[in-house]
């Protein structure tokens, strides 16, 4: 029987193999037909991405351009509509800090520079020459006596009349006062006397305001940020110097004191319009000459361009890395490849490199300057067309993974069959070969009582007594094969009820009957008191317990030490089965639960039994909540432990 079943089974294996191979070409054929279409998509897209990317290309830069003149007419539009009626000086701060122009030279209707300007903002008032002045003047100068002469100009101040001669009077009273070595004094001379309505128009020989350039040299002496003092002078100052409304303060004395409290305070931009005044001061120094129209024209000085505004009252100034920097941002926002570079040319001037990939010029207000893409790396074009290559790729790469998928599934099911076809050839030759060792033994003995008609009744109860075991036998293998039949379907149904420990184990002692009851066999039975209850099928925990014993019983020689122990453990009741049988090996004790697996088809074969007892009682202890374990080694004997949790602890 178990020769029919392997030859059986290597046939299934042949014929296998014919599915396995169409499978295997139901994968190649697909995988081949992809990679050619995507072998010959590649070199088209290669092709046909260059052509699209250099359309595309000059699209974005026509777009830039357009932006770019949108721009630049925005900017007009804007120094257009400035009222002139409002001071030339407010016209340069709204204009900067509105970041129209890097700079700003507002003409008046002369066409002189209103400002800055090249001459001072009031007419030169002549120096205090009387007496007091000019004693006050020796004692500071020629004296070197700058206590007394502090005094003397505090004098001067008291007596004088005119704001100016007032200022000028405290302006020199301070100064003494520092040079003295009281700047205290001086200080409170300025936040008193100076810093009031009164005197912030006064200015001296030089059209210079007074009150400002004290502050400055209060400023200095202190130089300590956190003073309060310092805090209230600065801030002063600096509303004063950020103030470009009537009376505007000279631009030259407007920048020196701006480029002093920034140097006081480094770590704070204070004044966003000191680059503009610096650039449109070296711009008026150089008397450029005013632009004549609205194109972007260079002014002479290095990298410096202005434009002349609509009404001609203004001259915007530009900064080449400006003009540069506002075009990389318009381009920016035409989200080019990191390896496409716009470079923007201005008239007369080469461009970096000799070759572009496409060149477009500005009109509008950048009349002559050209906008020109560079391609970063000669092998973009390539890495543009692999993007798309790489979407065949890897939608080529997909399917050919799910169809091995599928086949992998596909041929891992077959497997499933014909492993379970395996399983059920060997099921039935067990079964048979089971069967049929406890059938034959029962027609044997029943053959021998017809055939002696002098049999005696001792020798007749004899001979029914081992057809009786074997019947029992033969009961115990199909109850075993129907609970395993019953375990591959799910039709396994416990009756859970609470039930105690201590019946389960006499019920299982008394169903073994005189098994255990011949001399070369000892079972001892130790059960622990007051045992709580437990949720369990009663009958199927005796088959647990039964199937162990049995185990225990057959793979034991003579003398037979057998223990069966219930006690209490970590919430569970524990059930253990000891023998000092053959035990098992370390490979054995972690296959001994697999169905059909025996430890030495000899003794199994001596014993009986078809490997199935322990998957069923595994089966039996997972499906009410619990575990079984075994320790075992080899010529010491076995301990299986069955722990079922108590009542109380299930869920």
């Amino acid at each position: 029987m178990a020769g029919r079943a392997l030859k059986t089974g290597v046939r299934r294996d042949q014929r296998l193999w014919p599915v396995l191979m169409l499978l295997l070409l139901a994968v190649i054929v697909p995988t081949a037909c992809v990679l050619w279409f995507m072998t010959e998509a590649m070199r088209n897209e290669r092709l046909a991405v260059r052509q699209r990317l250099k359309e595309v290309y000059h699209g974005q830069l026509v777009a830039l351009e357009q932006r770019v003149r949108e721009f630049w007419r925005e900017k007009l539009e804007a120094l257009a509509a400035v009222d002139l009626q409002r001071s030339a000086p407010e016209i340069f701060a709204g204009l900067v800090n509105e970041k129209v122009a890097d700079g700003v030279v507002v003409f008046d209707a002369s066409g002189q520079p209103a400002y800055p300007s090249r001459l001072p903002p009031r007419p030169a008032i002549l120096p205090p020459d009387s007496a007091d002045w000019r004693h006050a003047r020796e004692l500071e100068f020629e004296r070197a006596d700058y206590a007394a002469a502090a005094g003397a100009y505090a004098r001067i101040a008291g007596e004088s009349s005119g704001v100016d001669s007032v200022a000028l009077a405290r302006q020199a009273q301070i100064r003494c006062l520092v040079k003295a070595g009281d700047s205290q004094t001086g200080i409170t001379v300025l936040t008193d006397e100076l810093m009031v309505d009164e005197f912030r128009r006064a200015t001296n020989a030089k059209g210079r305001f007074i009150v400002p350039d004290v502050q400055g040299l209060a400023l200095q002496v202190i130089r300590d940020a956190q003073d309060a003092q310092f805090r209230l002078i600065a801030e002063s100052l600096r509303s004063r110097l950020s103030d470009y409304r009537d009376p505007a303060l000279p631009a030259g004395q407007r920048r020196f004191l701006m480029a002093l409290l920034q140097s006081l305070s480094p770590d704070e931009l204070i004044f966003p319009t000191l680059e503009a005044e610096r650039l449109t001061a070296r711009y008026v120094d150089a008397e450029v000459p005013a632009p004549g129209n609205t194109t972007l024209l260079p002014c002479g000085l290095p990298d410096v361009w202005h434009l002349a505004a609509p009404t001609g009252r203004i001259a915007a100034i530009f900064t080449r890395e400006t003009v540069v920097n506002d075009i990389r941002m318009l381009t920016a926002s035409q989200g080019l490849p990191a390896d496409v570079t716009v470079e923007v040319v201005p008239p007369g001037a080469p461009p970096s490199r000799a070759s572009a990939l496409e060149s477009l010029p500005v009109g509008g207000s950048l009349a002559g300057w050209r906008l020109m893409l560079h391609v970063e790396d000669a092998r973009f074009l390539d890495t543009a067309a692999d993007r798309q290559i790489a979407v065949y790729l890897w939608t080529g790469l997909l399917a050919v993974v799910v169809v091995a998928i599928l086949t992998l599934l596909i041929a891992g099911s077959l497997r499933g069959q014909m492993k379970l076809a395996r399983l059920k050839n060997d099921l039935v030759a067990t079964v048979s070969h089971e069967l049929k060792t406890p059938l034959a033994s029962m027609r044997l003995l029943v053959d021998s009582l017809l055939d002696d008609e002098k049999a005696d009744e001792p020798q007749v109860r004899e001979y029914l007594q081992l057809i009786a075991r074997e019947n029992t036998r033969l009961s115990h293998l199909i109850d075993n094969f129907l609970t395993f039949s019953r375990m591959q379907r799910g039709r396994q149904v416990f009756r859970i009820a609470e039930t105690r420990p201590a019946e389960i184990v006499t019920m299982a002692v008394d169903a073994l009957g005189d098994k255990f009851s011949s001399p070369a066999c000892r079972l001892d039975v130790e059960i622990a008191p007051d045992l709580p209850m437990i949720n369990a099928d009663a009958d199927a925990i005796v088959t647990v317990i039964l199937n162990l014993l049995d185990n225990a019983h057959k793979y034991t020689e003579d003398p037979k030490c057998i223990a069966l122990r219930a006690y209490p453990k970590n919430g569970s009741i524990c059930f253990e089965v000891q023998d000092n049988g053959m035990g098992l090996s370390p490979r054995n004790a972690k296959r001994v639960f697999d169905r059909f697996f025996q430890v030495d088809d000899r003794l199994s074969r001596a014993g009986g039994g078809c490997g199935l007892g322990l998957s069923i009682v595994q089966f039996v202890v997972n499906a009410h909540g619990g575990s079984i374990s075994v320790d075992s080694e080899l010529g010491r004997g076995s301990t299986f432990v069955v722990q079922i949790p108590v009542a109380s602890s299930l869920s």
